[in-house]
């Protein structure tokens, strides 16, 4: 009877103690969206054709049918934001937001916004481009946004462009998002 016992408490002893070692939780991506190839996009008008396909640029190399820009070009759209929606299909809730936008010749300063669970848009980051007519990738990580308790599957997003149109607006439009993550617990 008191092997039984101690037995008993040694195994107690042990899930107690890892259960306490467990660690924190370790972040895994919920969503994510390739913005050249469409996927999940919302509202396609407010996005402009995919790039480098329609415009011929180089938008920093990405390659054919690697982005689209949230500004123009001229036929497509003049608004100065687009949409996406990420689901998380209730894996967890988001807790980071991670996006590849493009830094490039023109001004590419922007604006993130998401929305609460009260339903308004609330200013999650800013950018202010690099003033440098290089052309170079830029992967944003945004961890103040509304998120946790309220939070639906979806996380909605708007992205604005806040920059001055620039010579070339018209033939490439302005401010490249290659892809879009959220990423949580």
């Amino acid at each position: 009877m008191k092997k039984l016992t101690l037995v008993s408490a040694v195994l107690a002893a042990l899930l107690l103690a890892s259960t306490a070692y467990a660690g924190p939780p370790v972040p895994e991506m919920l969503d994510s969206i390739n913005i050249g190839a469409g996927d999940g996009l919302d509202g396609g008008m407010e996005w402009g054709p995919v790039e480098p396909d329609y415009s011929g640029g180089s938008y920093g190399g990405i390659g054919a049918g690697g982005c689209r820009v949230v500004y123009g070009p001229p036929a497509v759209d003049t608004t100065r934001y687009a949409y996406v929606t990420l689901d998380t299909q209730g894996k967890g809730f988001a807790r980071h937001i991670k996006l590849r936008v493009l830094d490039g010749i023109a001004d590419d300063s922007f604006n993130i916004y998401a929305q609460n669970p009260g339903g308004d848009w609330a200013l999650v980051y800013h950018y202010d481009s690099d003033p440098s007519t290089t052309e170079y990738w830029v992967t944003h990580h945004i961890y103040s946004f509304p998120a946790g308790k309220g939070q639906g599957a979806d996380v909605y997003i708007k992205i604005e462009a806040t920059g001055a149109q620039w010579s070339g607006f018209n033939q490439y439009g302005q401010l490249a998002v290659d892809w879009i993550e959220v990423w949580g617990f």
